[in-house]
């Protein structure tokens, strides 16, 4: 199912907060309730796409693992190839907003 949520997220070089809407869907891997596949897009039109933002389309693999009473939740966002700095804080920002919406375990 899709689903839609804004992100906001604040620019390295001017501290201008922008607004992104995106589009994201949650499946988990070989049925394993612990780890999930977050899928993104971007939901701007071509004219409208930042040029700073690359990737517009990215999966978001994360595994929450518990130990001893205490989970942690591991997200590999590095596999990610960003096209600069503030494309690399957009994907972290989606991530967290996302895991705040759908009220993921916390570490």
């Amino acid at each position: 199912m899709q689903k839609n949520i804004v992100i906001h997220t604040k620019l390295s070089n001017y501290g201008e907060i922008v607004r992104i809407p995106v589009s994201y869907s949650i499946i988990n891997e070989d049925n394993n309730e612990n780890i999930k596949l977050i899928s993104c897009k971007v939901n701007l039109d071509e004219y409208e796409m930042p040029e700073w933002l690359s990737p517009t389309e990215f999966t978001i693999r994360q595994v929450y693992k518990a130990d001893s009473g205490k989970g942690i939740t591991v997200a590999e966002l590095g596999n990610i190839a960003c096209k600069n700095i503030d494309s690399a804080n957009f994907i972290s920002t989606t991530h967290e907003h996302i895991k705040i919406a759908e009220k993921f375990p916390k570490k």
